[in-house]
């Protein structure tokens, strides 16, 4: 997880706060070593200052989204203020959550914890989809050929299209058709 403030009092405290937690904690103090952090890795969610200068949370949203298996990264922006206006455009530009200074140090280890396990089973759901994925092509081939023969299957349930098999096997089975109709 990686905390970007330039407030060291606030990192310090935010990084206490979630270590009663036992998670595991980077920080930056810039927008710069932010991005150098991130370049390298992705962390699982992300604290983030509004208030932090280029990029701005504005601008950190979108390109932190724009890195590759960031679909489901949480993106926590810790607000200075309940502004209607900013936190809108926070949400706009990505932010998962937004949260009002001053913060509730007892609870954000509780709220931090939740957006990890919904990224996570986000992530496993995701993971699972293109293994069925997988799972259904190979179902397709094995229920579109003969296994003995290699012969394309005369029925093809209905609502399912069927793959297109090698042009050897169609002119195989051709052949084979017209000479049973001679």
């Amino acid at each position: 997880m990686l905390i970007i403030d330039r407030d060291a009092d606030e990192r310090a405290r935010l990084r206490d706060a979630l270590a009663q937690h036992d998670l595991d904690v980077l920080e930056a103090a810039s927008a710069d070593q932010a991005l150098a952090s991130v370049a390298h890795t992705l962390p699982d969610l992300v604290l983030l200052d509004a208030g932090i200068r280029f990029p701005d949370g504005l601008e950190f949203c979108p390109w932190l989204r724009a890195r590759p298996s960031a679909d489901w990264l949480a993106v926590l922006i810790l607000s200075p203020r309940e502004d209607r206006e900013l936190v809108d455009r926070l949400y706009a530009a990505g932010a998962t959550d937004c949260i009002s200074k001053p913060i509730d140090y007892a609870k954000i280890g509780y709220r931090v914890r939740t957006y990890l396990r919904t990224s996570d089973a986000f992530y496993r759901l995701e993971a699972t989809v293109a293994e069925l994925d997988v799972h259904r092509d190979r179902l397709q081939r094995l229920a579109y050929l003969d296994t003995l023969t290699g012969l394309p299957n005369r029925w093809w349930p209905a609502g399912i299209t069927s793959p297109s098999p090698p042009p050897s096997v169609w002119q195989y089975w051709r052949r084979t058709i017209a000479r049973r109709a001679m």
